[in-house]
């Protein structure tokens, strides 16, 4: 519940600091100038003018914003962070190995180019898609088992801080 206010409450601030607050529309593109028409070695007019570039930029900044978000919440709850890490830890291995075999599938269905290629595809798939359930099953306990003993450990050491100054304070 705390992480999903303190969420809220970065996403108000960022909204809060954009330089229109009359549109919803992101400032390149409701700013572009779209009329200006160059010839391309083909001939064809281009009315675009700098949309991509408009568009590129704005979505980085809209991804810098959300990985500061990400960051600040993972610096702020460390048991939460040693979770992520367990899990992008234990996760990498399976994740190649599917990816792998989804790539290779697809290229040997691709050399062959044959309808009975397709159904073997989806059965390689299949059967290493219910292989890749259990290894990312497997990760994510892993990881929830990390996470809980950072957990138990954090705030153990939490409470002891809060004893021993307790402690103090009545010397």
């Amino acid at each position: 519940m705390h992480l999903e206010l303190e969420a809220k409450k970065m996403l108000a601030d960022s909204l809060r600091s954009s330089p229109s607050k009359t549109t919803s529309m992101p400032a390149p593109i409701r700013n572009a100038n779209y009329s200006s028409t160059s010839t391309t070695s083909y001939g064809y007019g281009q009315q675009l003018g700098g949309f991509p570039e408009d568009v590129i930029n704005k979505a980085h900044t809209y991804a810098n914003t959300g990985a500061e978000a990400v960051k600040q919440i993972l610096d702020k709850y460390p048991p939460v962070k040693a979770f992520v890490i367990a899990f992008i830890i234990t996760i990498a291995l399976p994740v190649t190995v599917f990816a792998s075999i989804t790539g290779s599938t697809f290229l040997g269905a691709i050399a062959v180019a044959g309808s009975g290629v397709a159904l073997f595809q989806g059965l390689v798939l299949a059967i290493a898609g219910f292989v890749f359930f259990w290894f990312a099953l497997g990760a994510f306990l892993f990881a929830a088992s990390v996470g809980l003993g950072f957990t138990a450990v954090y705030f153990g050491l939490q409470m002891a801080k809060a004893v021993a100054n307790r402690a103090n304070e009545k010397i």
